[in-house]
């Protein structure tokens, strides 16, 4: 019996060792490569190509509302992205109303530059919008369960080829999640796919792919492009909860009388 047990014994450590070798095998031993190299430096938006189509969308005040973060134009909504969007307005906005920071994809679509830097087991995107700043995990740890969220959510990175491909999950629900200008929400099931690639030593497009099973009716791509620039980003971003609020108050339109107080 000692002799089976102990055969037993030993085949489960080689198993565990063979699948704890292969484990880390799998894990990319660093974010910094000769890749990663190609990335380093403050990006600004290509002027020359249009920001998003918002597809003809009025406003509350009735103006057509201009340049969306993502081309709503021929986004796959579906009847319960409709039924929010003409129940939303402006006095609901986290955004307009107390300060709170923008997600993706909205950061990808700001008009404001962004700088990529690399430590060992990461990818770090300051953005000048806030100055936020997003860690993408480079170590091989996987997404963590579906119960944890967080507002910028949860990104993991890896190389394929040439290009930077970015996995992010575990948002919140948040009411302008898809497009903040077109006040477009998102769910906790919004998953969106980012592919930097280098078209020219001071030229990168980015493509994004965004899902969310409770507010579109299928996935939609589209694609950024961004310049190389030498200008720093600004270091400070002030915002005063009580006086955008207020500013709100006076100037939005009132869609639920009573209700603004």
């Amino acid at each position: 019996m000692m002799g089976v047990r102990s055969i037993l014994v030993g085949v489960w450590v080689a198993a565990v060792m063979f699948v704890g070798a292969a484990d880390v095998a799998a894990q990319p031993q660093t974010a910094i490569t000769d890749n990663a190299l190609q990335f380093i430096g403050v990006w600004a938006r290509d002027t020359s190509v249009p920001r998003g189509d918002c597809g003809g969308a009025k406003d509350q005040r009735g103006n057509l509302i201009e340049d969306c973060s993502t081309p709503m134009a021929n986004f796959p909504m579906n009847d319960r992205a409709k039924a929010w969007l003409k129940y939303y307005d402006e006095l609901q906005s986290p955004h307009l109303n107390d300060c709170a920071a923008i997600t993706v994809p909205n950061l990808l679509g700001d008009v404001r530059p962004f700088e990529i830097s690399f430590k060992t087991d990461r990818a770090s995107i300051n953005y000048e919008q806030m100055n936020i700043i997003r860690d993408v995990w480079m170590d091989g740890r996987r997404h963590p369960p579906v119960t944890d969220l967080f507002q910028q959510g949860h990104a993991i990175g890896r190389w394929e080829g040439n290009e930077l491909v970015i996995e992010t999950t575990n948002f919140t629900f948040d009411p302008e999640g898809i497009d903040d200008h077109y006040h477009m929400p998102s769910s906790v099931r919004k998953k969106v796919i980012e592919r930097y690639k280098l078209v020219k030593p001071d030229l990168m497009t980015v493509t994004i792919t965004l899902e969310d099973s409770v507010f579109m009716t299928k996935p939609f791509t589209y694609v950024h492009q961004w310049k190389r620039t030498t200008k720093p980003l600004v270091g400070w971003w002030e915002c005063d909860p009580e006086i955008t609020r207020t500013e709100m108050r006076l100037t939005a339109p009132v869609k639920y009388p009573g209700s603004d107080k």
